[in-house]
């Protein structure tokens, strides 16, 4: 018989060992991976999690904070993600902006208030579906939320709020008087010539100052003038400018003192809670404040919108916009994040807990309950109808915003106030103004 070869010893030599110590140490490597993935345990090394960066202002209602923390929780967990909102000093954007569109490095969404869209368009991507669902929900937008953040028909930022500038005074000392709720300029000054002599001044900025652009530009278009006309060409030097600032002159001298040339944005609030003042032009985080820091106001403060003039009522808007930079690496995400704090049940969630602050610039928002749950609120629900942007009726574009961080209204009026003549100070404006819109 033939040898027949042992089939056996043949597996058994060596580099069948080798082979099969192989394939059990594959197998069980196979296995060992799929342990791991059946208990979810990640391997040493693992992906990072997704870090979305915002940044936004330090709130003058600070509840708001902490809402915008809680759903940035929220979104962290349902999206496996972690969010990181940045808050910094208003007056501390306009350099924190710059700097992150010039370096194309930063957070991923950011607050662009005023006509800070305009500047900053081409570094920001396009957001067009978010708004528009904002405006649907919301009964429409109000005109001025378009004018601020689209260009060439396209939304570059979305305006979670906008700020009302409205009237705050104090109805005792009004009714001591006998005034009521002030309508007019001339109802503002005539009370607050009245309670001067009685200890307790009224008044609002005259210095560099947001507050103060805000309350200058607003009694200028009373007037029925303002810096500039539709086409932007300037027109300030003018009779009506004239009569404002000689009104200015009036209010300055009777019903204020000499601590208002020093006002930041945060002074009108303290002197009103101080219970030392009886009137200011101001947002209603006064009122928001005076639980914590003036209980014993609460009961006597009173609001009305923006004092009308000859040339009508006028206030001014202060859009919050919130854009995502193009350079961002998180666009997606910041996408989805933005849209769910935009949703209609959030915005309205934080125009109750900020007591009317964050007011949408949406249309449905004049028929929001919370105004008729609070009767100090209900006079000031038109605001929006009334509100224009610094810069009105010109374009808003860089060269509004140029004369509005520069402070011209203020300085001019200032000027005069303190001594310039009117002529001289209105001539000053012409002059300041005609750099701005000559040069761009």
């Amino acid at each position: 018989m033939p040898d027949v070869p042992d089939r056996r010893s043949a597996w058994q030599s060596p580099s069948a060992s080798t082979r099969r110590r192989f394939l059990q140490h594959t197998a069980l490597l196979t296995f060992g991976t799929m342990a791991m993935l059946a208990a979810r345990t990640p391997p040493a090394i693992a992906a990072a999690k997704r870090k979305l960066t915002m940044l936004d202002w330090n709130h003058f209602v600070p509840i708001y904070e902490e809402k915008l923390r809680e759903w940035g929780n929220e979104f962290s967990k349902a999206n496996n993600c972690e969010v990181k909102i940045d808050h910094i000093a208003h007056r501390d954007l306009y350099v924190r902006l710059a700097a992150e569109a010039e370096t194309k490095s930063g957070h991923d969404i950011v607050m662009l208030w005023w006509t800070n869209p305009q500047l900053y368009a081409e570094n920001l991507i396009d957001l067009d579906d978010i708004a528009e669902r904002i405006g649907e929900n919301g009964g429409g937008w109000y005109q001025i939320a378009r004018d601020v953040n689209m260009q060439h028909g396209h939304w570059k930022a979305v305006p979670l709020y906008a700020s009302t500038m409205p009237q705050t005074y104090r109805e005792d000392l009004f009714q001591e008087v006998g005034e009521e709720r002030p309508d007019s300029w001339e109802d503002v000054l005539r009370a607050g010539r009245k309670l001067k002599p009685k200890g307790y001044p009224s008044g609002f900025a005259f210095a560099q100052t947001e507050d103060s652009n805000i309350t200058l530009y607003a009694l200028l278009w009373s007037f029925g003038t303002s810096t500039v006309d539709e086409r932007g060409k300037v027109t300030i030097n003018n009779p009506r400018t004239k009569e404002a600032i000689e009104f200015a002159k009036a209010m300055y001298r009777d019903m204020m003192t000499e601590e208002v040339l020093s006002w930041d944005d945060a002074s009108n609030n303290r002197a009103f809670l101080s219970g030392k003042w009886a009137w200011v032009h101001n947002a209603v985080s006064i009122y928001a404040a005076e639980p914590k820091n003036a209980p014993q106001l609460r009961a006597v403060t009173g609001h009305a919108l923006t004092p009308k003039g000859p040339g009508g009522r006028h206030g001014v808007s202060i859009p919050f916009n919130y854009g995502i930079w193009k350079f961002s690496k998180n666009q997606e995400l910041a996408r989805e994040f933005l849209a769910y704090i935009s949703a209609e049940e959030r915005l309205s969630a934080a125009f109750e807990a900020t007591e009317t602050f964050n007011n949408a610039l949406l249309k449905n928002f004049e028929q929001h309950p919370y105004w008729d749950k609070d009767p100090k609120l209900t006079p000031i629900r038109t605001y929006n109808r009334d509100a224009h942007m610094i810069g009105w009726p010109g374009p808003l574009d860089r060269r509004a915003e140029l004369a509005r961080v520069t402070w011209v209204v203020p300085n001019m009026f200032t000027k005069a106030v303190t001594g310039a003549s009117t002529d001289d100070a209105m001539k000053w404006g012409e002059a300041e103004l005609k750099k701005i819109y000559a040069a761009a």
